[in-house]
């Protein structure tokens, strides 16, 4: 037989087939789903967008400097930075809000409307057209490098890095002219037998 506490709180002894045991059982698991959600909940991060209504230095933490910030849609909590605090008062702002201390914590996600960064997973994160380039004439000059030889003259990488960076931008083989020359500056250097 089961001991469980009465509406007083006394403890009494009840059959295990009771309907006061049942109950009792009931409460109890009921009371650890609501624990469990409750703390789920808590520890639960929410992607959220609202302006910046209040920004204030809260100390620090470690090497971190502590910001509180606070939204116009309510929300309130930390923002951990090493410098200055990236959320401007009167902007509208894409954060992250949660998790298991006292005050939530506060991460800079963007500005709202722009693209979300994501650096694992979902979202996308959207590189500049300049970025872009930049990024395919380095990887351009690099296959050049690989593909002709260390040792040459600068003008002779770049020509062919003209004719790799053509395929990274657009996808498609630079006309047969661009080939042909890129494959005979390296032949030609190949056979200095040339009368001239």
């Amino acid at each position: 037989m089961p001991w469980i506490k009465d509406e007083d709180g006394q403890p009494i002894l009840v059959a295990k087939d009771s309907t006061e045991n049942k109950l009792d059982e009931f409460h109890k698991q009921r009371n650890n789903q609501i624990e469990k959600n409750s703390y789920t909940r808590k520890n639960q991060k929410t992607m959220k967008t609202s302006k910046v209504r209040g920004v204030q230095p809260n100390g620090q933490f470690k090497d971190m400097n502590v910001f509180e910030v606070s939204f116009e849609n309510g929300d309130a909590g930390n923002n951990y930075a090493k410098g200055n605090c990236r959320f401007e008062v009167g902007k509208e702002y894409q954060y992250e809000i949660g998790g298991s201390g006292k005050t939530p914590s506060v991460k800079f996600i963007g500005e709202a409307g722009a693209p979300a960064k994501s650096f694992g997973g979902g979202g996308s994160f959207q590189k500049s057209p300049q970025d872009k380039t930049e990024i395919a004439r380095a990887v351009a000059l690099k296959a050049a490098v690989d593909a002709i030889g260390a040792g040459e003259e600068p003008y002779k990488y770049v020509n062919c890095a003209l004719y790799f960076e053509h395929y990274l931008t657009t996808g498609q083989q630079a006309n047969q002219d661009a080939v042909d020359n890129a494959l005979n500056d390296r032949k030609s250097d190949a056979n200095d037998d040339f009368p001239f």
